[in-house]
């Protein structure tokens, strides 16, 4: 929204999930889901364009939203499933 006042404006085609996406001073990383492979997109404040980064070939972790860039740009972090995993809760009674 322009300052000091003005009416609020999408600058994004999608619908951001919580925890995909790193603002920067550059502009905005984000993880765009409305395909079938999540891309990671970049929305330059400069020009107001939205760049494709890379194309996500595993599927997201989708348990703990987590992704961040470094302040340079050049280092993005997301979680991804590797493999497909099981987990077990055990309850361990008399432990010492």
């Amino acid at each position: 929204m322009p300052l000091p006042s003005g009416e609020e404006k999408r600058i994004l085609p999608v619908g951001l999930d919580w925890g995909r996406w790193a603002l920067t001073g550059r502009g905005i990383y984000f993880i765009d889901t409305r395909s079938s492979k999540p891309v990671i997109s970049f929305f330059n404040f400069a020009d107001r364009s939205i760049s494709r980064i890379a194309t996500v070939e595993k599927p997201l972790y989708w348990e703990v939203p987590a992704f961040d860039v470094s302040p340079d740009g050049h280092t993005i972090l997301f979680l991804q499933v590797e493999t497909e995993t099981e987990t077990d809760i055990m309850l361990v009674e008399n432990f010492r």
